[in-house]
């Protein structure tokens, strides 16, 4: 069987050699998913704090168990010369980390994806019977590692012929790119990446802000590390840039009994952000409520402050919501009852007018 002319856009294709079948397609994905052992997440840590180049030294010289391998080939379509073939799509999604719920702690993440080719043997199996393609998409689990890598959903996993299943156990790249991945999974955050790499080598400034976060709670709950989750206050601070992250790094600062200087940083950092930062001020905006907070409970003399940023959600265009928060810290941590009742009736308001456009709207359909 033939191959379809190199103008057919379709990605996949198959050739035939007696009892073998050669696919071949220029976008194919191999992932590979290892697990850390906690021992080797405190060394991780120090060296993420440090440089974090060196990640990929101490992963190199500590063999990871490998948890998980997601492997095929993106179909479009079923190519007109092989209208014999039909695709058979599973009915349920190829897991990331495996069937499995996934441990808490650290993961290593390889992707290739690129052309590549794979060899099926059938043996004495009838190819000229009914011949399907089996088919899957990925799921994540919330991290888009494959973004630009599959130009569809689909994969192709395996082939079936009279039942049989022949899955695509190996691909051979001939043309690839390699992505790496250091993923945290906690308990309290979830699942998010830490650090990725395109180049194999690992870079301090490429940590993510809630990568760190995550991996300070697997770091208290693992060992209950303090001293290397405070470590990594500083870096998280390095990659924040919204007020919530400030906060929530305060927040956090609290809970390790860090000196009061850092919170009393972290709320100049977030107050800052809310100053100078018009791109993403509708998302720090709602946040005024908790800085102000912050202020009152961590930083000493923070009053005046946590009443300046109040009044500035009367001037500024906020949902009702933040407008109810700013009241609750208006009148329990600053016993201002007048900035109380303003920020109350503004959000009745807001409110009531909310509940008029959607009835208008209602009676207009």
């Amino acid at each position: 069987m033939s191959s379809e002319q190199e103008s057919d856009p379709v990605t996949l294709k198959f050739v035939q050699d007696d009892d073998k079948w050669l696919l071949s397609s220029p976008n194919s994905v191999l992932v590979n998913v290892l697990k850390s052992p906690n021992d080797l997440l405190l060394a991780v840590t120090d060296a993420l704090t440090k440089d974090a180049s060196v990640v990929s030294d101490l992963i190199s010289a500590t063999p990871l168990p490998l948890i998980n391998c997601v492997k095929g080939m993106v179909l479009e379509e079923v190519p007109a010369p092989q209208l014999d073939w039909v695709k058979r799509p599973s009915d349920k999604n190829i897991s990331i980390f495996g069937a499995d719920k996934p441990e808490f702690g650290l993961y290593l993440i390889q992707h290739r994806s690129g052309s590549a080719v794979t060899t099926l043997e059938f043996g004495d199996t009838d190819s000229g019977s009914e011949r399907e393609l089996l088919t899957a998409c990925i799921d994540t689990e919330c991290i888009n590692l494959l973004e630009g890598a599959l130009p569809s959903a689909e994969l192709v996993t395996g082939v079936v012929i009279s039942d049989e299943v022949h899955s695509i156990d190996d691909l051979q790249f001939y043309n690839e790119s390699l992505k790496s991945y250091l993923v945290v999974i906690s308990k309290a955050l979830g699942t998010h990446v830490l650090c990725a790499s395109e180049e194999r080598l690992f870079q301090t400034k490429n940590c993510s802000f809630i990568g760190c976060f995550a991996l300070m709670d697997v770091l208290l709950v693992a060992h209950g590390d303090v001293q290397r989750a405070r470590t990594l206050l500083d870096l998280a601070a390095e990659q924040a840039s919204l007020v919530r992250d400030y906060v929530d790094l305060a927040r956090a600062a609290a809970v390790l009994n860090c000196p009061k200087f850092i919170a009393e940083a972290l709320g100049r950092r977030a107050s800052t952000a809310l100053r100078d930062d018009d791109r993403n001020r509708h998302l720090n905006l709602p946040y005024i409520p908790h800085l102000a907070e912050l202020y009152c409970s961590q930083i000493a003399g923070g009053k005046k402050q946590a009443h300046d940023l109040l009044t500035t959600l009367l001037a500024d265009k906020v949902d009702a919501r933040s407008l109810r928060e700013g009241a609750d810290v208006a009148k329990r941590l600053l016993g201002d009852l007048e900035l109380y009742s303003r920020l109350n009736e503004m959000a009745l308001s807001l409110s009531y007018d909310e509940f008029e456009r959607g009835s208008f709207e209602t009676q207009g359909d």
